[in-house]
């Protein structure tokens, strides 16, 4: 028993979150195959009811949430807020009050900065705060396209500073297919491949925009890129992602 024990413990401290963690903290060896299997197994998902709040009270504890969890955790308060129960629904309203007024406070700060708008680095953060709250107003359309449009718009003022930084054309492409402005996208594509190269977020992006437009061969195409060292592939998501559509008759 002690011997199991041992094996099912994390010898470097790292808790696996969700599955996706606990296979990527495997691939990186930071934990064993064993505490692998095992944490893929007993990850609780946060939206299974009854809600586990100290998990999202550690979540909200967090400076800055990565996009996944933020969407998460929009989603958990939006079922809260329709829960019977009143004093569940109040913690939810007051969750999403709370995470509202800090990524505004974020961006503001940003855009305080002296001279923030000469700084490529600095206009991305600018972006990305945009993208955040859009992302965090996912289900209130016109809010969420409202961020979405200063954010195309803040990335067409400034592009003579930031249309050579990944992250900002990333998050300059992502708003336009968000908003399905998809001519325009492919545009956008289209120069930023030609000034930053094949990155494998631009593939990916070119992936997607062949995906709504229902050519499956150029979704494997594009993909067949990645095909090949793990760092072309950037996470295990994208790996399953380029296995899935290169690997069958779409791109034979």
């Amino acid at each position: 028993m002690k011997d199991l024990r041992t094996r099912l413990a994390s010898p470097t401290g790292f808790v696996p979150r969700t599955q996706s963690q606990a296979l990527q903290g495997y691939i990186e060896g930071v934990i064993s195959l064993e505490y692998f299997v095992y944490r893929a197994v007993n990850v609780r998902p946060l939206l299974e009811q009854p809600f586990d709040l100290g998990e999202v009270d550690r979540l909200l504890a967090k400076g800055e949430l990565d996009p996944d969890n933020l969407e998460l955790l929009m989603a958990l308060f939006q079922h809260m807020l329709k829960d019977p129960d009143k004093e569940l629904a109040l913690y939810a309203a007051e969750s999403v009050s709370a995470l509202e007024r800090r990524y505004m406070e974020r961006l503001r700060e940003l855009k305080s900065r002296p001279s923030w708008e000469r700084e490529s680095e600095a206009v991305a953060r600018v972006l990305r705060a945009y993208a955040d709250l859009a992302r965090m107003n996912a289900g209130r359309r016109e809010l969420r396209d409202f961020y979405l449009d200063e954010l195309v718009a803040l990335f067409r003022e400034l592009r003579g500073i930031c249309a050579g930084d990944a992250g900002a054309v990333l998050s300059y492409l992502r708003a336009l297919l968000a908003l399905g402005r998809m001519d325009e996208a492919a545009d956008g594509l289209r120069a930023a491949r030609a000034d930053l190269g094949n990155l494998p977020e631009l593939v990916a992006l070119a992936a997607e925009l062949a995906y709504l437009a229902g050519n499956a061969r150029a979704v494997a195409a594009e993909l067949a890129s990645l095909r090949g060292p793990p760092a072309r592939q950037a996470t295990p998501e994208a790996a399953e992602l380029v296995g899935f559509w290169t690997g069958g008759r779409c791109y034979d």
